[in-house]
């Protein structure tokens, strides 16, 4: 028994028979085959075909003896997936991944020229025989392709997949599938199975026509086509040539059969072009076949070369040179490589020069050289030149071309050369305004070459590229002048004067002499021309134009310098929105939004009100003027940010809204509370009267900055009614600062259906301040003092300041408690000792130290302002004398740039007394990349007042280093001491702002924590390590704390940095119960920029759903809908998950309802009903003034606690007042009787008692109703009120009688007598008819007012106080200066009631040296006054006093206007001494007889001075030099 092991596939065990059949090996062992061996006695094994791994027989390894002997045949070494075999050889797969590949036969198809015969089809004629054994359903037997050609020309058209046979299994039968070139395929599907794991012969033949599959030998499928069925359409023809059929008429083929196809009757044409390649597209007329791409492969033919001029004729001048390139020589042969076609010239006053070899004459040269432009022709002196060119390819030459260029000596005239103005560090176009060249060149075209000899010394030339980007360069032609393609950029820092030397040439022919260009760099500030009130009159919106606001720039430059507004600030009460040119869309302007001159020029800035308003004010926005010298159009950036360039200071624009007209009276009047306390709104401090208007709705729009609104029992509120002011239940309560004033702004709007109203306005609140603040220390340092010497104690040391305003530095005094180092003393009194002294005494330096004693010492003080005390000490330490610098941090300074040294870098400290000017630096040590300069010059010395003055300055030259010194001698009289100041050198990119990437809103749960993350705080700077990016805490969080990751406390101040935010180290942990938000501003810097006033806000998601509602006016019986405000949550977390309200208990003097649904109770409020105005409330109609519901507030997961609802109900006079008692009085002749409501009362269920008034429509027969307190005057009306005090009489009078009872004949009566009825009518004459007429003339008179300008006039309520300015100052007319509401009150309580006229400041003179912020004869209420409408601005003028005239001005309900009294307003003019003296003598001098003396009068010399009049000031003549002749003055 032995045994033989195939490794790894097969193990072989074999029983050997007897001795006839033993295993024999004399020949040895033969694995796989029997390579050469010839003996039949082993019979006809056919080989192995495959991999063996192993083989080993008795232990031995007979691969690796086999190899190591050399005894193989046709075996490689190691195993191949793949591997070939010739069609007939037999495969076993025994892998399921195992397949065969065959490739049929190919036809190749390569068609050139005109070809005879058959034009051949592609075939996949294909026969393929197989015995196959399977037990496998699906999969793939045979695939079988052809390759598809590339289609020269249709790069662009996807590829058709290649046709192709497969013979597959589906569901254990047999399918074939036969796929053309077009895509179309054909299905033949056994109809038995072979999946049953025995073997079965299959045999597949397909052709061009047919298709069949047989197995076992019965049983076949196949389909027949005849050649004659089958028909192609020509879709797409050849492009480059044409099929033709063979014989007949050979015309074009549209269409063939495929019968004619293979009996060669089709035949394709090429049309002799260059292409190499061809296609056309056929279309069979299988079913669903695909269209059919064949290509065509053509075989060149050569062609001689083709040599054309575009021109033979030119003009050039004489000596230039002429490139031969594709713009005058045209050759082409496509059938010869370039470098092998040579062109030969020769030429007559010229000559031919290769580009790589000047100066060198060449008779030929190729296309390679001709199509790379290196071929020039050099022109002599001579009047004309003569060129025969002519090309070859070594086989054939082309036709010659001859060239004849007429010649003339040039010259070129400069016709412009004007200085360029540039702005420094920006760019200017040179254009031929500029810089501009004449030649006498016929044609008037040469394109002149101008290069620089040198560069600029302080910018760049640049050039305008293809890619529509400035390169530098170094030449420019005048075409490119012509065309605003040349530029100078400004490189350098400071304005100056540059020179460009250029050199003029054509085509290598150089102009003689240079041309010198230059250029001016300056610098560019914008200058405010006008700025003018903007009215928008009866209007809601208006433009901002040119004749409004007008800056330029200065000086005027050639560059590109465009006027900038940055915006600073919004409007209060509109927006500003820019508005695009041509689409004409509206872009709001945002702080930081820029817009141009040419902007406000073409009204594209609009100002635009947030409402229609009825009440006049003023609003303002605030800007920057900028000079943007870049090359981007402004109008794209109008909402993108900041001007780089030169800013000027905050400008503000005013903006004044004049409203409609409206009947009826609206008068805001001011609240005055004492300092922390508290004061009612009643309608008598709002009272808007507007008729139909029965209830209003104020908004609260700006609230109070120093207090608060408060509504009796409940918290802050932002809205009110009108019922709220009636009923006395608002209330403002000062938050107890020390402000003087306070405001706070509003909009009311009307409740009342069909009375559209809207207004506007503010309430003013007067402060009294009480002194509750004691004084607190702002400053502390030691005082340094020389032992036994003197030193004045200064704010630095020793300041105090008192929160209460009003106070002053005088106010607040010292008293010394204890000093053992010392006396004190007030400059100049040196000998008598202080101990009381004043803080305005520091700040004077009057408060001197006089040492004694011991080096260090505290002196103890009392501090007061009068009712407050605190305590404080003074360090005193005492030394020998010494001058040295604090010690400080380097200063940054921007590479290349300049940097003002401050005393925060050099402050100087001493302990002797020396004024600034005398302390002095003196370098010792210059910087060595800069240089240390004072007011723009070298420095080499400079006092301490120089650095206060910020006169010193550190300039770096540029270079890369990063760090820079100054070394420097301080010196105090005889004192000196060496210091050094260092320089930090960075990029200017550190200077750029910070940008805030993320400041977002953090979410914590109350009572919780957050990590506050990168994702919601990140300030980034591009050039500095988060590490460097510091935040400061500086206010807040109110409602919890910030923790940073590491510290063990919390300090007092909070810093960290980006790195901290970025490594999640900053954590913010809730505390306050009951809070929805909280909030914390901080600032943040890289150590060189800052940026401050930022806020990180945090929102609180509360443990609970509180609901907060806010009660809702409306009108008796009427409907009106229900605010989104009214029903809401406290927390903004909480508001964005709202689902509805429900109602638990419904009001009971109405209802809700849905405003489409009237009538139908509303239980469930869905919030987005409520939020978008659907929810209404109706009323019932009855006298009830409140109605209240009760509800509760749900999310989808919560709900709120019960709440409250209430509705506040406007009366509606709509009810008739009822007589209650009438019972008639009794009078006795000649008495009175005081009425009661016992005999007169009467009731009205729409108004309270107190509201009722008795009009007297009839007088009595024999008497008259008066008040007690005025018993002679009838009246004609009283109230209720004044029944029930026993104010109301009726009295006897003997009606048109004397006091003799008698009646007498009278030719004058007054009023009162009539109102009596004592004049009587008695006729006389007898009549003609029982009728008649008879007529009285009467003349009216009244004696005249009392004058208005007695001290008991309107002088006495008028309260008017002078202003004080300075020269060309600025100032407000508030109510403290021109006070009216004294009048105002006197015409309320002397008014009928509701009838009181409004009053009115009509402005009648200008001011002579001034202007008022609004026009002549203006209109102005007490409450403009109060808002700093009236603004006066002097003139500058060298005037001491100035005033405008104004009268005051009733206006009555009817708009009847009656003037009071003419007045002036003075204005207090303080002179500034700002003009120079001006010599008004043409020629000073006298004569004067020898040895006398003269008098010098003002017509000898004559000095004035417009600040300083000659009779109150002396104006100082100094002699600078001495008489010449023994004279003297």
């Amino acid at each position: 028994m032995r045994q033989c092991e195939i490794l790894p596939f097969l193990l072989l065990r074999v029983r050997l028979p007897g001795k006839l059949s033993e295993l024999n090996i004399h020949y040895g062992v033969f694995v796989g085959g029997m390579g050469d061996f010839s003996q039949i006695f082993l019979g006809l094994l056919s080989p192995f075909r495959g991999c063996l791994s192993d083989a080993v027989y008795n232990g031995v390894h007979l691969l690796r003896v086999a190899r190591e002997r050399g005894s193989t045949r046709r075996v490689a070494g190691g195993c191949s997936d793949q591997f070939a075999a010739s069609t007939g050889a037999t495969m076993v797969f025994t892998e399921r991944t195992a397949f065969a590949v065959l490739r049929p036969e190919t036809v190749a198809v390569s068609p050139s020229g005109t070809v005879p015969g058959a034009f051949p089809a592609p075939s996949l004629a294909t026969t393929i025989q197989l015995q196959l054994r399977t037990a496998v359903e699906d999969g793939s037997v045979v695939h079988l392709e052809s390759e598809t050609p590339e289609r020269p020309g249709q790069s662009a058209q996807p590829q058709s997949p290649p046709p192709r046979v497969e013979l597959l299994l589906r569901s254990g039968r047999l399918r074939l599938t036969v796929t053309t070139i077009s895509g179309w395929q054909a299905h033949l599907d056994g109809t038995t199975t072979v999946a049953d794991n025995e073997w079965h012969q299959i045999a597949v033949s397909v052709s061009a026509t047919s298709a069949s599959l047989s197995m076992d030998g019965g049983d076949v499928v196949q389909y027949n086509m005849s050649a004659s069925d089958l028909t192609f359409t020509v879709r797409v023809a050849p492009a480059e040539g044409e099929l033709l059929f063979v014989g007949g008429d050979g015309g074009l083929v549209r269409r063939f059969t495929l019968h004619e196809l293979l009996q060669g009757s089709v035949r394709y044409v090429h049309s002799g072009s260059e292409s190499d390649r061809d296609w056309l597209e056929l279309q069979p007329s299988l079913p669903s076949a695909g269209p059919l791409v064949l290509d065509v492969l053509v075989s060149p033919v050569d062609d001689p070369p083709r040599l054309t001029l575009t021109s033979d004729i030119l003009t050039m001048p004489a000596g230039a040179r002429l490139p031969l390139d594709g713009d005058l020589v045209r050759l082409s042969d496509p059938d010869t490589d370039p470098d092998r076609v040579v062109v030969t010239v020769t030429a007559d006053g010229a000559h031919v020069e290769l580009a790589d070899r000047p100066g060198q004459t060449v008779g030929e040269f190729t296309q390679a050289q001709l199509d790379s432009g290196e071929v020039e022709v050099v022109l002599g002196s001579a009047a004309t030149a003569q060129l025969t060119l002519r090309a070859s390819d070594g086989r054939s030459r082309s036709v010659p071309a001859q060239l004849h260029v007429d010649m003339f000596p040039l010259q070129v005239t400069e016709v412009r050369n004007s200085e360029l103005v540039v702005p420094l560090g920006s760019a200017a176009v040179i254009t031929t305004e500029k810089l501009q060249f004449r030649t006498n060149d016929p044609g008037g075209d040469l394109e002149l070459l101008l290069t620089a000899t040198s560069p600029p010394a302080a910018g760049q030339l640049q050039r305008l590229r293809g890619n529509k980007r400035w390169e530098p360069t170094d030449s420019f032609t005048l075409l490119h002048l012509q065309r605003g393609a040349v530029r100078y950029r400004h490189t350098g820092s400071r304005p100056g004067r540059d020179t460009l030397r250029l050199r003029l040439s054509y085509r290598g022919l150089p102009w003689p002499s240079e041309v010198t260009f230059h250029i001016s760099a300056v610098s560019v500030s914008p200058r405010l021309v006008y700025n003018r009130e903007l009215v928008i009159n009866r209007a809601q919106e208006a433009a901002v134009g040119g004749d409004h606001l007008l800056a330029v720039c200065e000086p005027a430059t050639d560059g590109h310098a465009a006027v900038t507004f940055l915006l600073v600030s919004t409007p209060q009460f509109g927006d500003l929105f820019y508005v695009e040119p041509r689409s004409g869309r509206r872009t709001l302007l945002i702080v930081g939004s820029v817009f141009s001159q040419e902007d406000v020029n073409g009204t594209r800035i609009i100002f635009r009100l947030h409402r229609r308003s009825l009440s006049a004010f003023s609003d303002e926005f605030r800007f920057r003027l900028g000079v943007d010298t870049s090359e981007r159009d402004l109008g794209r950036r109008a909402v993108t940010g900041a001007t780089k360039k030169v800013q000027s200071v905050v400008q503000t624009f005013q903006v004044r809204h004049v409203p409609a007209r409206t009947a009826g009276m609206i008068a805001i009047g001011k609240l005055e509370v004492g300092e922390g306390g508290s004061v009612t709104l009643t309608s008598d401090v709002i009272k808007i009267d507007i008729p139909r208007v029965e209830a209003l709705l104020f908004n609260v729009t700006d609230p109070p900055v120093h207090g608060r609104l408060r509504l009796s029992g409940g918290g802050d509120v932002r809205h009110f009614t009108s019922g709220d002011l009636d009923a006395g239940r608002l209330r403002y309560e000062h938050d107890d600062s020390e402000t003087r004033r306070d405001r706070f702004s509003f909009v009311a709007r009307s409740l009342t259906p069909g009375a559209a109203l809207r207004y506007r306005g503010s309430v003013s609140v007067s402060v009294t301040l009480k002194n509750d603040e004691p004084p607190r220390r702002v400053s502390s340092a030691p005082l340094f003092v020389a032992r036994g010497g003197r030193r004045a104690v200064r704010r630095a040391q020793l300041a105090f300041a008192d929160a209460d305003l009003g106070t002053t530095a005088a106010d607040i005094q010292y008293r010394r408690r204890s000093l053992p180092a010392g006396a004190l003393y007030l400059h100049p009194d040196y000998q008598t000792e202080v101990v009381r002294f004043s803080q305005a005494d520091i700040d004077a330096d009057r408060l001197v130290l006089q040492h004694t004693g011991k080096d260090r010492s505290r002196a103890l003080l009392w501090v007061s302002d009068g009712v407050h005390y605190a305590t404080a000490e003074l360090e005193i330490v005492a030394s020998e004398p010494f001058v040295r610098v604090r010690p400080a941090p380097s200063l940054a300074v921007p590479r290349g740039d300049i940097q003002t040294l401050t005393a925060a870098q050099l402050w100087p400290e001493t302990n002797i007394e020396v004024s600034d000017e005398n302390i002095r630096f003196v370098v010792t040590g210059t910087p060595a990349h800069g240089s240390l300069r004072m007011r723009g010059s070298p420095a080499a010395e400079f006092s301490f007042s120089d650095v206060l003055q910020n006169a010193t300055e550190y300039e770096n030259d540029g270079s890369v280093a990063a760090r820079d010194s100054l070394q420097l001698e301080v010196r105090a009289g005889r004192l000196s001491s060496n210091a050094s100041l260092e320089f930090h050198v960075l990029p200017e990119s550190y200077w750029e702002p910070l940008r805030v990437v993320h400041n977002r809103t953090a979410l914590v749960a109350e009572g919780g924590s957050v990590t506050v993350s990168a994702d919601h705080l990140q300030l980034m700077h591009t050039s500095v390590d988060p590490a460097h990016v510091r935040y400061t805490v500086t206010a807040g969080p109110l409602s919890g704390y910030l923790l940073l990751l590491g510290r063990a406390t919390r300090p007092e101040h909070i810093t960290f940095s980006q790195a901290d935010v970025d490594a999640g180290n900053l954590s913010y942990v809730q505390t306050a119960a009951n809070t929805t938000e909280d909030s914390f501003g901080f600032s943040v810097t890289n150590g060189i920029v800052s940026t401050a006033g930022l806020r990180f806000v945090l929102e609180v998601a509360p443990s609970r759903l509180r609901l907060v509602t806010r009660n809702v006016s409306a009108l008796e019986g009427g409907t009106v809908t229900v605010p989104a405000t009214a029903l809401g949550v406290a927390s903004a977390y909480h508001r964005r998950r709202l689902s509805h309200f429900q109602v638990q208990q419904r009001p009971r003097h109405g209802r809700l309802q849905l405003r489409d649904r009237p009538g139908e109770p509303l239980d469930t409020v869905s919030i987005a009903d409520l939020r978008a105005g659907r929810v209404q409330y109706a009323h019932a109609g009855d006298e009830t003034r409140e109605d209240c519901l009760t509800g509760a507030m749900h999310t989808e997961t919560e709900s709120s606690e019960s709440g409250t609802l209430c509705f506040e109900i406007g009366g509606v006079n709509d009810r008739t007042p009822r007589l209650v008692n009438n019972t008639g009085v009794t009078v006795f002749a000649g008495g009175a009787t005081v009425v009661t409501t016992t005999q007169l009362d009467a009731a009205d269920a729409d108004r309270p008692p107190d509201r009722l008034r008795f009009l007297v429509s009839a007088a009595a027969e024999c008497g008259q109703v008066t008040l007690t307190s005025d018993p002679g005057s009838p009246v004609t009306a009283f109230t209720r009120d004044q029944l029930v005090a026993g104010q109301v009489a009726v009295g006897s009078v003997n009606s048109g009688k004397g006091p003799d009872g008698r009646t007498r004949e009278v030719s004058s009566f007054t009023q009162a007598d009539i109102n009596a009825s004592r004049v009587l009518y008695e006729q006389e004459a007898p009549l003609d008819a029982l009728s008649g007429r008879d007529s009285v003339l009467l003349r009216v008179e009244t004696p005249h007012a009392r004058p208005t300008d007695a001290p008991s006039g309107w002088r006495c309520v008028v309260s008017v106080t002078a202003m004080t300015r300075g020269e060309g100052g600025r100032g407000t007319v508030t109510p403290r200066q021109l006070d009216v509401e004294g009048v105002a009150a006197f015409l309320r309580s002397h008014a009928a009631a509701g009838r009181a006229p409004e009053l009115r400041v009509r402005l009648t003179t200008p001011p002579r040296h001034g202007a008022l912020s609004v026009p002549l004869d203006s209109r102005l209420t007490a409450s403009d006054i109060a808002d700093g409408r009236l603004v006066y601005q002097h003139d500058h003028s060298d005037s001491s006093a100035d005033s405008f005239g104004y009268s005051l001005l009733l206006v009555t309900p009817a708009w009847y206007r009656a003037p009071l009294q003419r007045l002036r307003w003075t204005v207090t003019i303080t002179a500034v001494n700002d003009q120079p003296f001006r010599l008004e003598t043409p020629a000073p001098g006298v004569r004067v007889v020898q040895k006398q003396m003269v008098v010098i009068e003002h017509t000898h010399l004559h000095v004035i001075d417009a600040d300083n009049p000659a009779s109150r000031h002396r104006i100082p003549h100094h002699q600078r030099t001495e008489p010449r002749r023994a004279g003297a003055c």
